[in-house]
Formats: C-alpha cells, structure tokens, sequence
C-alpha cells in the first residue's frame, strides 16, 4: 500500500471512529484498522474506464 492510500485510509478511519459511531449511538466502540482493511479486500470495488485509464497512466502506462 503506498502512503498516500495508507494516509487515506487513516483519515476515514479516524472520522469513522471519531464522528460517524457516535451518530449511529456507539460512543464507546471503535473499528481497528486491520478489520477496516480486511473488508475493503474482501468488497468489490467498481472501477469506471475513465479510471482505470487514469491509474494505468500514473503507473507508467501499464494496464495489469
């Protein structure tokens, strides 16, 4: 994982535990981030071709 989709991750984590439990009544809950990351892998993700594109560019023009 690159830093900057680590520091992303980090930043949702944080508004999850920190904001979103606490609107859903959860106050003294938290999500770790090992669980967060372990659903994000398991999800599908859709990607668009708009940006698949965008990532084979920034990735030197490889599409894997």
């Amino acid at each position: 994982m690159d830093k900057e989709a680590k520091d992303s991750l980090t930043a949702r984590l944080k508004k999850i535990n920190q904001e979103d439990l606490k609107k859903i009544g959860m106050k003294n809950q938290s999500v770790p981030q090992i669980e967060l990351t372990r659903f994000l892998f398991k999800t599908p993700i859709f990607i668009s071709d708009k940006e698949l594109r965008k990532m084979a560019k920034k990735m030197g023009g490889r599409i894997c």
